[in-house]
């Protein structure tokens, strides 16, 4: 039974493998581009359908050396949004609560990259004062980003609730 599967098998391994090194080549790229990152993060997000696996690609490429601190936040601003994509696939066909949800979710973090893509280093240095591992300090990035994120719009809650009505309205 084994032998059977094993042509499978071994063409689904050849096949993660060229993915796993496309990816890697686009974020050692991105280190020159920030969009180009974002778009990378978004990417990774999709092809595993996971932010979580998605991070922890990122984990493995920043402990090799592959990826500095600010590269990497990049591209956590990436896993953000590409976490959002499929729920606004889901809510395209939703009732109109779940849209807005859906859209309520990706403008909050395309949002956030807005605002925090100019104070990247400053978000680093944050996340290097709470950790000293690289690991750890791209779950603070992770962590301060959706937390800040959220945060920096509580004050603005009923500007927030007319634009997302405004992009999905009855």
């Amino acid at each position: 039974m084994q032998d059977y599967f094993y042509p499978t098998h071994a063409i689904l391994i050849d096949l993660c493998n060229s993915i796993s090194e496309k990816i890697i080549r686009g974020f050692i790229a991105a280190q020159k581009n920030p969009f180009l990152a974002i778009a990378g993060g978004i990417v990774t997000t999709l092809v595993f359908q996971s932010s979580s696996a998605a991070t922890g690609v990122l984990i493995v490429m920043a402990e090799e050396g592959l990826l500095d601190a600010v590269t990497a936040a990049y591209v956590v601003y990436g896993n953000n949004i590409g976490s959002c994509i499929s729920s606004v696939i889901v809510g395209a066909a939703a009732p109109l609560a779940a849209k807005q949800v859906a859209v309520a979710h990706i403008l909050l973090n395309i949002l956030g990259v807005l605002v925090f893509l100019p104070v990247t280093g400053v978000l680093t240095q944050a996340a290097a004062y709470f950790a000293t591992d690289f690991a750890g300090q791209i779950a603070y990035i992770h962590t301060l980003f959706n937390v800040l994120s959220s945060l920096l719009v509580m004050p603005f809650v009923r500007q927030y609730a007319n634009l997302v009505t405004f992009f999905v309205h009855k």
